[in-house]
């Protein structure tokens, strides 16, 4: 059902965070409503489904009417997950960041300044994840040790990930099945960073239209597998979205 997960209205949300770990330390807060309200008190009312819509949305080609996002009881968006998308939208976000922060040479959705800021290490985080640090909901690899540039990933719920690479200008998304341990869960953008921005990936060839050898179109191998499927929406990036729509609100 729906719930007021994470607070019901700003200071309802203030008043539930929960932090732990001594100050100064790195603490993952998994959920919080703080963001959504905090847009809909500078936005003039407009909630952070309606502002997306109007102001995000529509310049990086995503159709608001094909996406899904939760909503609580009092019909405000999730700021901490919720927000469904598939690999074609997932990487639509990636590329906007990738290009930091234009949709087109002259449209510019959020600031150049938010993004570097968003991409580097804001702070040590070696203890969710060994040797890696944290953005603005990006995690950084360090990408020398697997023979590859710095490698910035934005995880959503149960190991949804979007990758980019400043070096080879590549966007890579990755969509899981929810229910991964925890190793499995860790291991994603590991993976995905591997198979993507290795120097041995190359995609000559891929998304040719031309019939197999056999004369017949080519299929999806992974039979039974709806994970290949660009129409499979998985809840996602919920909070990168909301620290984007916030941003604007600085600048």
């Amino acid at each position: 059902g729906v719930h007021n997960y994470g607070g019901a209205d700003l200071v309802d949300s203030l008043n539930y965070l929960d932090v732990g770990g001594a100050r100064g330390e790195f603490s993952y807060v998994l959920v919080s409503q703080i963001l959504g309200y905090v847009v809909l008190e500078r936005s003039g009312g407009r909630t952070p489904r309606e502002f997306a819509n109007e102001r995000i949305f529509p310049l990086i080609g995503i159709d608001p009417g094909k996406i899904e996002w939760d909503e609580n009881e009092e019909g405000m968006q999730h700021s901490f997950t919720g927000l469904r998308l598939n690999p074609d939208q997932m990487a639509r976000f990636g590329q906007l960041f990738l290009q930091r922060g234009l949709a087109s040479p002259d449209s510019r959705v959020v600031s150049e300044e938010y993004v570097e800021k968003s991409l580097s290490a804001q702070v040590g985080a070696s203890s969710f994840f060994p040797g890696m640090s944290y953005g603005y909901l990006f995690w950084k690899i360090d990408g020398a040790m697997m023979g590859m540039g710095s490698v910035d990933c934005a995880q959503g719920f149960g190991g949804q990930t979007i990758c980019i690479n400043d070096e080879l200008d590549r966007v890579a998304v990755l969509q899981m099945d929810v229910g991964l341990s925890q190793q499995e869960y860790g291991m994603t953008m590991f993976t995905l960073a591997l198979s993507a921005f290795s120097p041995a990936t190359t995609f000559e060839g891929y998304g040719d239209e031309e019939e197999n050898a056999s004369g017949d179109s080519a299929e999806d191998s992974a039979e039974g597998d709806d994970t290949s499927d660009s129409s499979i929406m998985r809840l996602t990036f919920g909070p990168l979205l909301l620290a984007v729509i916030v941003s604007l609100f600085f600048d």
